[in-house]
């Protein structure tokens, strides 16, 4: 990514950097964003801990109740497999991406969702993430590196999120 910095530089810069859990985070890159763009980390209050111990970059926390950029950018709570995992909702031209980290991954016709209801606060709805079109996990599994989601895909989203609130336990659960 530091090698498109001087083209990032030209479309305006960055003013936050988005992190959807801390155990991937890169300090090295991070400082140089800083660096370069005087950019704050934004994350989850949960994971600080994590994210404090590997950078002292600026940083803006967000709770439970996400945060909202704007009408186009949202940061959602979406507890994973680790402390304040969040996932991000951004809408460009009426289309509408899911940035998830690696906790939502369609691999092999199925779902795996690596969330943790018994983290979520009473009431959390999750079903207006399936809203995305587009979901770009961190890292690519099989042959996709995003999924574009359809009917049946779309389907099966909702169909996995339900069996999470419904089996904490993933070994419980038939679509992951």
């Amino acid at each position: 990514m530091a090698d498109h910095f001087e083209e990032i530089e030209k479309l305006g810069g960055v003013d936050l950097q988005f992190i959807t859990h801390g155990h991937d985070l890169n300090p090295a890159f991070h400082a140089e964003a800083y660096d370069r763009f005087r950019c704050k980390l934004c994350y989850h209050k949960a994971a600080a801990a994590v994210v404090r111990k590997k950078t002292q970059c600026p940083a803006q926390e967000f709770g439970h109740d996400g945060l909202q950029l704007g009408a186009d950018f949202e940061a959602i709570y979406f507890p994973g497999h680790t402390p304040g995992h969040s996932v991000y909702r951004w809408r460009r031209s009426g289309t509408r991406f899911l940035f998830t980290g690696h906790v939502m991954i369609f691999d092999g016709g199925r779902w795996k969702l690596n969330y943790n209801p018994t983290k979520a606060p009473k009431g959390t709805q999750f079903d207006h993430l399936a809203e995305a079109e587009h979901f770009l996990p961190t890292h690519a599994y099989g042959t996709e590196e995003f999924h574009t989601l359809n009917k049946r895909t779309r389907a099966l989203f909702l169909e996995a999120v339900k069996q999470a609130w419904d089996a904490p336990k993933p070994s419980d659960r038939d679509v992951f």
